[in-house]
């Protein structure tokens, strides 16, 4: 079994690897022990798959896994080649998670990792935190974390403090409990329930007062009264923006209906194995919703 516990993993950059070498020396109170830490490096997908082999190999247990190198949205940069979403399949059911000790982290400190673009599977930093955390840490249980803006590195002050980190954006966290089917995010953009209110608020402005609609949950507004001048402004706007940019709005569109038809379909399949008299066929919209 190999004698250390937490590895720092660099990309090809002399920069990446001095602060990595940094991180692992640290200082007299903040140091993880040198001899229990190593500093590894990849700067393809290819030597980053060779990297965890040999961890495998060499029967790491790790408590702690780290990556420096930059970032953006889903995606490490590696050197030579970027490190996407698209590419975790190649590290699933390999024996990877056996490298790691229960309740292990894994953190990406690089800018923008877990920021997520919706309308490009290969840039949504969520779901890559989420697929990451599960295929290393399904075993023993642990987190992955990472940040959806820019981070901040300072070098460390010797002798006694060592580097810090500091991002500028939402720390995110992938945890899965062990054997766990999925990883759980807190923190995250995706299901936030302001963000879903506030779309929510938006597109039922737009309907009525740019289109006439009315919710029924909405009273319907008397005949002879005009939607206020704001509104009509506000609605004008949103109707507006996506001709500034058609192409990603029809992207975003074109992205999101088949993954909810995939995930209506998903829990269709699950409630009829759980045999629940709770899972029925969604209701119709109701007529009024969609009538002038």
């Amino acid at each position: 079994m190999a004698a250390y516990n937490s590895v720092h993993i660099a990309s090809s950059l002399s920069a990446d690897q001095a602060e990595a070498d940094d991180h692992m020396t640290g200082g007299l109170f903040t140091s993880r022990a040198v001899d229990n830490s190593r500093v590894l490096s990849a700067e393809t997908v290819d030597e980053l798959i060779d990297l965890f082999t040999k961890l495998r190999n060499e029967r790491a247990d790790l408590d702690y896994l780290d990556f420096h190198c930059h970032g953006d949205g889903g995606t490490l940069s590696l050197g030579r080649e970027d490190f996407n979403y698209t590419h975790l399949a190649q590290f699933r059911d390999k024996g990877f998670e056996s490298i790691f000790r229960p309740e292990a982290v894994i953190d990406f400190l690089s800018c923008d990792v877990a920021a997520a673009w919706f309308d490009e599977p290969d840039e949504d930093g969520e779901l890559f935190l989420a697929e990451f955390a599960h295929i290393f840490l399904h075993r023993k249980g642990g987190r992955a974390i990472g940040r959806n803006k820019p981070m901040r590195y300072k070098p460390a002050y010797q002798p006694f403090f060592g580097p810090s980190f500091r991002g500028e954006g939402t720390e995110i966290i992938a945890e899965v409990a062990p054997g766990a089917r999925y990883a759980t995010l807190k923190g995250q953009y995706r299901l936030d329930s302001r963000r879903i209110r506030g779309q929510i608020a938006t597109l039922k402005l737009f309907l009525t007062t740019a289109l006439g609609l009315t919710s029924p949950s909405t009273p319907q507004p008397p005949a002879n009264r005009n939607p206020h001048p704001v509104d009509i402004l506000v609605a004008a706007i949103l109707a507006v923006l996506p001709m500034f940019d058609p192409e990603r709005a029809w992207r975003s569109l074109s992205y999101s209906l088949p993954r909810l038809e995939m995930a209506e379909s998903d829990l269709r399949a699950r409630c009829l194995r759980a045999h629940s008299s709770h899972c029925t066929k969604p209701a119709k919209p109701s007529k009024t919703f969609w009538s002038r």
